[in-house]
């Protein structure tokens, strides 16, 4: 293991070299300095944590004993994850800019207090099939979908019979093959349209393979809103008074989604030097953000939480809408900033602005989700539906 260190034109390189106890004043820079990693072990997952503290300057004037205000920094291979700002107690110190994927500038002056071995976490060996029966084989991510709906189902006939404003619970258990095939067409016709179209037009018959993957959210939404919109009409019912309930419980299924994308190892995050940064077989050798993980827990678990305290008030429940707003809002709200984490799609990458696929149908999202709540909101309360 070595590390080389390049002057930078225009600025006085002074440093030195050693170690002492545990490593800490190993190596002491006094100047604005490039640093780059030029020797790593032999397996290719094998990296290095390095901590770095400042030493001069106004941060070190009262930064207090040796070994505070450390920044961590993790290199993997030969790439430079990210860059980090921290505030000491004692004024700013910050890691300034990457000058290429290998190096980094750090302002104030520091010293590398440690050193260690780093080796990211793999990811688990989950087998996919749930459940094998000879022929008949259930993969997890049939059977989220598959609990999602039941358990939506049952909750949504539960609240209906609590709650004086909502359409009679009979109506949602007739509505429940309309919200699967809403589901699994819109969510098919989606993915084909917003994100693999031009294979798709090449080779048209690919789209009705639905056991080879590929759905979208955003497709599987639309699907449901326009099954939604026609069962309601058929039914004379209000449609934001039978949406509301629906908003409510579409989380459950949406967690469960992203717990067996997880299993299946598929819709990864970015590259990371986070600690829990995971290995994916299919995302090369640098470890990743768990994206589905966090989805999971803001789209699934945090949306459903927030979503049932505001059922819980009696004024939003009889303004009709107010729920189905706030589900569209939040839900854009978490996946727009998710979508930061997460890797975009192979065949789209980054498309306006530097915004992913997901981000820029989030849009939308989040202001009809705002137009619906003002909308709602200005209505008189409403009789039950």
């Amino acid at each position: 293991m070595s590390l080389d260190f390049r002057q930078t034109p225009g600025h006085i390189f002074l440093g030195r070299a050693g170690f002492g106890d545990h490593g800490k004043g190993g190596v002491e820079f006094f100047a604005r300095n490039q640093i780059e990693i030029a020797r790593y072990a032999a397996h290719p997952l094998f990296g290095l944590r390095a901590q770095f503290m400042p030493r001069f300057g106004k941060v070190a004037e009262n930064s207090g004993p040796e070994g505070q205000h450390i920044f961590g920094k993790t290199f993997i291979g030969h790439r430079n994850m990210g860059v980090r700002e921290r505030e000491g107690e004692g004024g700013r110190w910050e890691a300034k800019g990457v000058l290429s994927s290998r190096f980094f500038y750090a302002i104030p002056s520091f010293s590398l207090v440690s050193l260690t071995p780093y080796i990211p976490m793999q990811f688990p060996n989950f087998d996919p099939v749930a459940v094998s029966l000879g022929p008949l084989v259930i993969r997890w991510y049939a059977l989220a979908y598959l609990t999602g709906f039941v358990l939506g189902w049952r909750w949504c006939m539960a609240m209906a019979r609590q709650w004086a404003s909502s359409p009679r619970p009979e109506m949602y258990d007739e509505f429940l093959t309309w919200a699967v095939l809403g589901v699994i067409l819109g969510g098919r016709i989606g993915y084909v349209l917003f994100y693999n179209g031009a294979e798709y037009w090449d080779h048209p018959l690919e789209a009705l393979k639905v056991w080879h993957g590929g759905m979208s959210f955003h497709g599987g939404m639309s699907g449901v809103i326009i099954a939604a919109i026609l069962f309601t009409r058929k039914k004379k019912i209000s449609f934001f008074a039978f949406t509301d309930l629906l908003a409510c419980v579409t989380p459950i299924g949406l967690g469960l989604g992203r717990l067996a994308n997880f299993v299946n190892g598929e819709l990864f995050g970015r590259v990371t030097d986070e600690p829990w940064g995971i290995v994916f077989p299919r995302g090369g050798d640098l470890p990743r953000h768990p994206s589905q993980l966090y989805e999971a827990g803001a789209e699934g678990l945090l949306l459903l939480l927030i979503l049932f305290a505001l059922s819980r008030c009696e004024k939003i429940r009889t303004h009709h809408g107010v729920l189905s707003g706030a589900f569209l809002l939040l839900y854009g709200m978490f996946r727009f900033s998710i979508e930061f984490f997460r890797e975009p799609d192979a065949q789209l990458g980054f498309l306006f602005a530097g915004a992913t696929m997901g981000q820029l149908l989030c849009i939308p999202m989040m202001i009809a989700g705002i137009c619906i709540i003002i909308y709602a909101c200005r209505k008189q309360v409403h009789e039950p539906a």
